[in-house]
C-alpha cells in the first residue's frame, strides 16, 4: 500500500511539475494521511448493528436428539466482539420433560478458544413446547459462544437464535 502510495504521489509531482523539496514535502504529508487514517481505523469502536444477528439449528450445534445418555452440542463461537452487555433470544422446539435441556451462553477473552476459561456466562432451563427465552449477558472484548445439552429421550431443535448487543462497555 505504501509504495502504491509512493507512486500516485511522485505521479502527481510530474505532472504538478513540483521540485524535488516539493515531493519530499507532499510525500510526508500524504505519509502521515495515510498513518493518521489506519490509526483511527484501528482505534475508533465499530457501531453497534442495526439489528440483532442470526443463526439457525444447524450453525449453534443442532438438532440435538438424545437417546438412552445426556447429550451435548459442541460450544460454537458465535461473534467477536467489543465488550459490552448482550441479548441473546432463542426461539427452539423441546420434546422432553421439563428441565430435560438446558442453554449456555458465555464469553471468554481475547480470539476464539474454547480453551480459554469464561470470563462471565449465563444459562436457562427450558422448558417443553415450542417456547422462546432470553438470556443476558455482560462481556468483556472477546467472544460469546452458545452450546446447549440434552438429557436422556429428548430432542431440542433451535428454529432461531439471535444476539444483539444492547449496551457498550
Amino acid at each position: 500500500m505504501l509504495v502504491l502510495l509512493g507512486l500516485i504521489v511522485a505521479g502527481a509531482a510530474t505532472v504538478s511539475g513540483l521540485r524535488r523539496g516539493g515531493i519530499v514535502r507532499l510525500g510526508a504529508v500524504s505519509g502521515l494521511a495515510a498513518v493518521g487514517t489506519g490509526v483511527l481505523a484501528v482505534v475508533a469502536p465499530l457501531p453497534l448493528p442495526t439489528g440483532p444477528l442470526s443463526y439457525g439449528d444447524r450453525s449453534v450445534g443442532g438438532p440435538l436428539l438424545a437417546g438412552v445418555t445426556a447429550a451435548a452440542g459442541p460450544a460454537v463461537p458465535l461473534q467477536g466482539i467489543g465488550a459490552g452487555t448482550f441479548r441473546i433470544t432463542v426461539d427452539y422446539a423441546l420434546q422432553g420433560d421439563a428441565g430435560s435441556a438446558q442453554l449456555r451462553s458465555f464469553c471468554t477473552r481475547g480470539p476464539a478458544s474454547r480453551s480459554t476459561q469464561p470470563s462471565a456466562s449465563t444459562s436457562s432451563a427450558i422448558a417443553p413446547g415450542n417456547q422462546r427465552t432470553v438470556m443476558t449477558l455482560r462481556c468483556p472484548a472477546g467472544t460469546i459462544w452458545f452450546e446447549m445439552t440434552v438429557q436422556p429421550a429428548t430432542s431440542l431443535a433451535v428454529s432461531k437464535l439471535l444476539l444483539a448487543k444492547t449496551a457498550s462497555g
